[in-house]
């Protein structure tokens, strides 16, 4: 724990490049990927400030990284417990909002983030704040997972849930995508 935790006294940019090496160093990934997930949890709550930072909290210092998904994504890949999975895609989708990359980028964490762990409130509001940017990604996703969960394949609650959130957010989206989305919600699609 206190190597992940040194990592906040580093210039930040050098941060993910650590992170992936100690990642890279452990002998077992999967158990490395839970004690990260672990560790990242419990920094949730412990303040932190630092000058130059708008950080309230360890945690939010340690995402507000540029690349910082890159290691996050990587071990999440290797976990193989779907709710330690999920809270590390969805701090890789948070470190990307907090970084203001690309809106399809959150996205796509948010997005794995929930498959992997329906039951997170935290995990679908990472999803909504993903959606308030981009929606591309839910018309893409949304049909198949309705057609998936028609199928008994997913869990019918996941694209209820994603049609609300994507109904929370369509205030910030383009005329033409609020239609879209209703379209969509009507049945007409």
């Amino acid at each position: 724990m206190d190597a992940l935790l040194a990592l906040l006294k580093l210039p930040a940019a050098e941060r993910p490049s650590r992170l992936e090496a100690w990642f890279e160093a452990a002998p077992d990934r999967d158990v490395a990927a839970r004690f990260l997930a672990k560790v990242l949890s419990a920094m949730e709550h412990r303040p932190f400030s630092a000058e130059g930072s708008n950080a309230t909290t360890e945690l939010l210092a340690f995402l507000d990284v540029e690349r910082m998904r890159f290691p996050l994504d990587e071990a999440a890949e290797a976990c193989t417990d779907p709710v330690a999975q999920a809270a590390l895609w969805g701090h890789a989708a948070t470190s990307s909002l907090l970084r203001g990359e690309l809106a399809d980028i959150p996205y796509c964490y948010a997005s794995k983030a929930v498959l992997a762990n329906p039951a997170s409130e935290s995990l679908w509001e990472i999803y909504l704040d993903s959606l308030r940017g981009d929606s591309t990604g839910f018309f893409e996703d949304w049909p198949d997972w309705q057609a998936m969960a028609v199928a008994g394949q997913l869990d019918k609650s996941i694209p209820e849930r994603a049609l609300a959130a994507a109904k929370a957010a369509a205030v910030d989206w383009s005329e033409e995508d609020r239609a879209r989305l209703d379209e969509l919600a009507s049945g007409r699609v």
